[in-house]
């Protein structure tokens, strides 16, 4: 008992807190089989007092000590603690309840008091009532129900027929307390989920006395899933409450159980109550229409996942279930976007169902693939042409009426027949993207369709790529030009719909836009809006089931001859007119996904003469104009950029960044992802110097390189082939690369590419010396040979058109000046290590041939050279173009840095080239000198620049922070550049 003041919830928190600590950390130990304490009755007491204390952030820690105690497999079994499990249940079930009631009543109150059961001082402890409904729901909540979880576990049979005649009750009272409710929900939750994973690791152990416990568990539970499906409340998050338990019963309803009628009848229930749901009332509104979706989208949720937890089950009642779903498709009170979901649904069953051949899960498929065949077909002639595409979207129609001041019954008509034909078009495009989504693409898994979407490909890909190419064509004022218009709104971007809509300028600029005045009424605002909301859906969800779609190895095939063209024309047709938001999105969601899958097929190798055809095909009609595009139209943006426009709004200036940046960032994933399709081929350096070194024999089938986060999910395929495409197109690849470094201003982009340019650089580095070198015996060529299939088909020579040579004038004609560019940018100083990294690695292994033993002597032709061997070639070319482009650095200095670097390792060579000659080329070395605003730095500055010295006029405020005097060269134990100059 403590003494009240204010230091006795911390004491107490402190004594629980510790008392969590003894029991996790010594108590429930992994390899202890044996209580560690002979006399365990102390610590228990002390827990049973801390469990009932009235505090909960006292009782958090306390719980999370007897969940422990119950999961470790030793001492939930001892009788001493076995003993307190009894009262610890009925304790903890009380508690939960409490709780819930509390989260309910705290939603609706704005302060806290006595009444509530929360003190004044644990009151303090929390900064808003909504961080306290986080804790309880996060700290307690969730402690309470892995207790139960873990009870449950210890005595199946006995926990359940305990709990069951308690449950009961609640779900017999229609009017029964939310938050009550609420709680016995998630203890039913908390006990079939945790029954299954038991039933499920005694199936896989072969344990049948579990299994029989399992058993007689599940034959309780029947009457109380009845009841808990049977069970109604008027109140929205309690509906959804109970939906989200409904996948749990996939416990009682497998399909060994099927046989059995209580199974059945509750299988059926279960999917009633779904579809029930998905109704809305046509009288509902505001808030009342918006927790009706909610609970729709909740239930069809639970549709999809039960699809994917007991599928052969659901194929045993299809009959019943085609029904209902037939019957909901076909309601007219059933919103669009559910019935999107409910086709999801009818796939992801269709999927998962292991009694299904392919087949029966085409012609089960057909109902759901059909109907969005049919509508793309149907409006694919109004995609034909731009001005057939402005006619389908009623913008003619809404020309006339803004012209005459007036809506004439026929333009009403005409208005309403457009809108239906958006919306129809909309609604079939969300439900191909939804279900392409759930069954097709590397998330699929199990439940991939491929087989089944391959036979729709040749009807979907015309149209979804028609229908691209005209979205992108409103935005060319060509096209709207050839058609006669009325009024002036249309001339002001076809009436404002090819504009950011207002909420898509909020969320880019937090809430920060500036007020606008007040427009005149318009009535045709809403029709406007309507369209406007048309385009952007129509665009989202083309764009991904385009994506989705060019997974599909018949998109590649002769069932869809030009396939590649009409790629092109789809993504650059009006490529001039297209905004930075398009591309974004273009290549997040449809460059990206071709890319990483397009030879990538399952079943088929890099090697497979196919995937190179396809790729040879596919690739070089549009991914070197894309390299072209991108980094020119970036460049041209981020030089606007940097102009600033006088009197522009602040929210413009937000939203033209922010646009700017995400474009940007999506275009260096694109670069990233190729990049790493590269590094699929190649090992790392030091891996590739041993190798070469090593007198073993190494085939080129044996050079792999290893797995890693970086090149997790690359095309290996797409690799193999830009390493052995015409030389053209990986230079274009690699140019494309450097030129986002060097002008791009963000950092994370910037992060992005210079990573994978980093891991590549000194691979190329001994990779085109190689060629240059004899081999000292016939099993290091074979090693030299193996590499050398790595980056083109056969030997790399010296030859001026060979790829050796062209990496070779990468490295120095490219790599280095924009690794350079990067520390000579203030702006990039979060960058700038990993530059250094890149820079040291590349000097590093220019060298790596002068130190092979057995000697690899240089080849006559390239020996000749005063500098020496190859190796000493390349380097000198190195430290020139550095030196070319950091007119603070003396090549006297860089050359004997370079000696260093030679010799040293990770983060010591980085430091040894910074040292001794980068030091004066860093934008943030400057800054520390020359920034600040002293005196001092101005004389500075003024004798740099008088000798020719860059000095950057913007400076970063942290290179004048606390620790502004700190030098690279204080420490070698750690290299971190941003730490070292803060």
């Amino acid at each position: 008992q403590w003494i009240d003041g204010s230091d006795a919830l911390a004491a107490a928190r402190s004594v629980s807190l510790t008392a969590c600590n003894l029991v996790t950390m010594h108590w429930a130990r992994k390899k202890l089989e044996t209580n560690v304490l002979e006399t365990p009755q102390p610590m228990l007491d002390l827990l049973e007092q801390l469990s009932q204390d009235a505090r909960y952030t006292v009782v958090a820690s306390a719980l999370n000590s007897w969940a422990a105690i119950i999961k470790h497999d030793a001492l939930g079994k001892t009788p001493a603690i076995a003993a307190r499990f009894g009262a610890l249940t009925e304790h903890t079930t009380k508690t939960l309840f409490d709780v819930c009631r509390l989260t309910q009543a705290l939603g609706s109150v704005q302060t806290l008091d006595a009444a509530h059961g929360i003190s004044e001082d644990e009151a303090e402890q929390f900064e808003s009532i909504g961080e306290l409904r986080a804790f309880l729901a996060a700290e307690v909540r969730s402690r309470l129900l892995a207790i139960i979880r873990g009870m449950c576990a210890l005595d199946p049979a006995g926990f359940v027929g305990w709990i069951a005649p308690s449950l009961a009750p609640v779900f017999a009272q229609p009017d029964a307390s939310p938050a009550v409710a609420e709680a016995a929900l998630m203890v039913v939750d908390s006990v079939l989920t945790t029954l299954d994973d038991f039933e499920q690791r005694a199936l896989a152990d072969g344990d049948q006395t579990l299994l029989t416990q399992v058993q007689d568990a599940r034959d309780l539970c029947y009457q109380l899933g009845s009841q808990v499906v049977g069970f109604t409340s008027e109140d929205a998050a309690l509906a959804a409450r109970l939906l989200q338990t409904l996948p749990a019963f996939a416990f009682l309803l497998r399909p060994a159980l099927m046989g059995g009628d209580d199974a059945r009848a509750l299988l059926l229930a279960v999917l009633q109550k779904c579809i029930d749901h998905l109704r809305f009332a046509p009288t509902a509104t505001g808030a009342q229409l918006r927790d009706l979706r909610q609970t729709a989208r909740r239930a069809t949720a639970a549709l999809v996942r039960l699809a994917m937890l007991i599928p052969d089950s659901l194929m045993l009642v299809y009959g019943d279930l085609s029904l209902m779903v037939a019957d909901r498709l076909a309601d007219p009170t059933v919103a669009v976007t559910v019935k999107s979901y409910l086709s999801e649904f009818q796939l992801a069953l269709v999927a998962g169902a292991s009694t299904c051949t392919m087949t029966q899960r085409s012609e089960l498929a057909q109902p759901v693939v059909r109907p969005i065949v049919a509508t793309l077909q149907e409006s694919m002639p109004a995609f034909q042409t731009p001005q057939d595409f402005i006619r389908f979207l009623g913008l003619p129609a809404l020309d006339a009426a803004y012209a005459a001041q007036t809506v004439t019954d026929d333009v009403r008509a005409e208005l309403a027949a457009a809108r239906e034909r958006r919306n129809r078009l909309s609604h079939m495009l969300s439900t191909l993207q939804i279900c392409l989504q759930r069954t097709l693409g590397p998330a699929a898994g199990d439940l991939s369709l491929a087989g089944v979407w391959g036979d729709y490909a040749a009807d979907l890909l015309p149209p979804l790529l028609l229908l691209i190419r005209s979205l992108h064509a409103l935005w060319n004022p060509a096209h709207m030009q050839q058609l006669r218009w009325q009024s002036a709104q249309a001339g002001n971007r076809l009436f404002g719909v090819l504009d950011m809509s207002a909420a898509e300028r909020l969320m880019i600029t937090g809430g920060a836009a500036e007020p606008q005045a007040d427009a005149p009424t318009d009535p045709m605002a809403g029709e406007t809006r309507a369209v406007h909301h048309a385009l952007a859906t129509l665009r989202d969800h083309a764009y991904r089931s385009l994506g989705r779609l060019l997974a599909l190895r018949p998109v590649f095939g002769d069932a869809l001859p030009g396939f590649a063209d009409n790629f092109t024309g789809c993504l650059f047709a009006d490529v001039a007119w297209m905004e930075p938001r398009h591309w974004r999105f273009l290549l997040t969601e449809v460059v990206r996904p071709a890319l990483e899958a397009v030879g990538n097929w399952p079943g088929m190798t890099a090697h497979d003469s196919e995937g190179v055809a396809v790729l040879a095909r596919f690739l070089p009609a549009w991914l070197p104009p894309l390299f072209d595009f991108c980094s020119s139209s970036l460049q041209e943006a981020w030089q606007a950029a940097a102009t600033d426009r006088e009197g522009e709004p602040v929210d413009d200036a937000m939203v033209r960044e922010k646009l700017l940046r995400d474009w940007t960032r999506a275009w260096s994933q694109v670069l990233a992802d190729l990049l790493s399709s590269l590094a699929t081929w190649l090992p790392d350096a030091a891996r590739i110097r041993n190798d070469l070194q090593s007198g073993a024999r190494i085939a080129a089938h044996a050079v792999q390189a290893e797995p890693s986060a970086a090149t997790a999910g690359a095309n290996r395929a797409l690799g193999a082939f830009l390493l052995r495409s015409p030389t053209q197109m990986l230079a274009s690849l690699l140019t494309a690369a450097l030129r986002l470094l060097r002008v791009a201003k963000d950092t994370q982009a910037v992060d992005r590419v210079l990573a994978a340019v980093a891991d590549l650089a000194p691979k190329f580095s001994l990779l085109v010396l190689a060629p240059l070198h004899v081999p000292p015996t016939p099993a290091h060529a074979s090693t030299a040979a193996a590499y050398a299939a790595r980056i083109a088909a056969g030997s790399l020579t010296t030859d001026n058109t060979s790829v050796a040579d062209a990496l070779r004038y990468w490295l120095t004609a490219d790599l280095i000046p924009s690794l350079i560019a990067v520390l000579q940018d203030a702006y990039q100083i979060d960058s700038q290590d990993a530059a250094l990294a890149a820079l040291a690695d590349v000097i590093h292994y220019t060298a790596g041939f002068s130190l092979l033993v057995p000697t690899w002597t240089a080849r006559d032709s390239s020996g000749a050279n005063e500098l020496g061997d190859p190796g000493n070639v390349l380097r000198h070319a190195v430290l020139q173009a550095a030196v070319d482009n950091a007119n603070t650095v003396a090549m006297a200095d860089l050359v004997l840095a370079a000696d260093q670097v030679v010799d040293e390792p990770d983060a010591r060579r980085r430091r040894a080239l910074v040292r001794v000659a980068m030091l004066p080329a860093l934008a943030v070395e400057q800054s520390r000198l020359f920034g600040g605003g002293n005196k001092g730095a101005e004389r500075r500055a003024d004798s740099a620049r008088s000798t020719g010295v860059s000095v950057p006029g913007d400076w970063t405020n942290r290179a004048m922070g606390g620790g502004g005097g700190a030098s690279v060269v204080d420490s070698d134990e750690h290299f971190d550049l941003a730490a070292l100059i803060p």
